[in-house]
Order: structure tokens, then sequence, then C-alpha cells
């Protein structure tokens, strides 16, 4: 996959604030949470299975960057045993971390890539909520 950035590049808001998938494995949201640690900032990737609520995946990182996000991405796809993710919509914000070529080219794979509006936190209010009690264990953790 490449690494160059995609300027100006989004996608549409296919997720529209719903919240809930009809079957496992067709609705993520995923986001990056900075936590302040003894070490220094961490950085968290999460996905977020939207058929059951369920954390699916999350990496930490020192670095915020686009291959803490693919990374993330992959150790998903390897746990639920998915090489080609047919109809898979995966939404995020449009942070700078998803606007990497490497981040659209998942749409090679049968990803389909759904994006917020640009300024509008409540399109991906799922994925921006982190329980105090994962942010506290967090801190307490070493980085990468």
């Amino acid at each position: 996959m490449g690494q160059s950035r995609a300027a100006g590049n989004q996608y549409e808001n296919l997720l529209n604030r719903r919240f809930h998938a009809d079957r496992p494995n067709s609705k993520w949201a995923t986001d990056i949470f900075y936590i302040h640690t003894k070490q220094g900032v961490q950085y968290l990737s999460m996905i977020w299975e939207l058929y059951d609520n369920s954390i699916v995946a999350y990496k930490t990182s020192t670095k915020q960057n686009i291959n803490l996000v693919l990374d993330t991405i992959r150790l998903v796809m390897r746990k639920e045993k998915k090489r080609a993710a047919a109809e898979l919509q995966i939404h995020s914000d449009q942070g700078f971390q998803y606007t990497w070529q490497a981040y659209f080219d998942l749409t090679k794979y049968g990803i389909i890539l759904s994006m917020s509006r640009r300024g509008n936190g409540y399109d991906n209010a799922m994925a921006m909520y982190l329980p105090p009690q994962t942010r506290h264990s967090l801190r307490s953790q070493r980085t990468d």
C-alpha cells in the first residue's frame, strides 16, 4: 500500500449517525485518542463493532500516524480471520491519519470507507468516547 498523502480526498458520510449494524463485521467505527502517561503521550487507535458496541481491536503507540491506523485494522482482520472484507464499512473522522492514500487503498480489498463531515463530532460520536476506566488503565501502561 502506498504511503503518500491524498490531499483533499474524503469519503461520504455513509454511516450518517446510524450507530448500529444488523450483522457482525458490517460496520466498524474508528478513532484515535491521546492519553497522557508517565512516559509521555500515548496514542490509542480503537475499532468498535457497531453490531454489539464491542471494541474489536486497539493498538497503542508513541507515534500518531497512518501505520498506527493500518496496524489496528490488520490486527482486527487477523482476529476476525477476514482476508477480504466484502461490504465492511469503516467509519472515521477526517483526521490526518485517515487522509493518506494507504488508508484509501483499503477500498481495493472491498472495504467501504465512510467519513464524518468536517468539524462535526456528532457524526463520529460512537468512536469518540473512551470510558474512564480504560483511560485510567492505559495511563499506567508502557507504550511500545
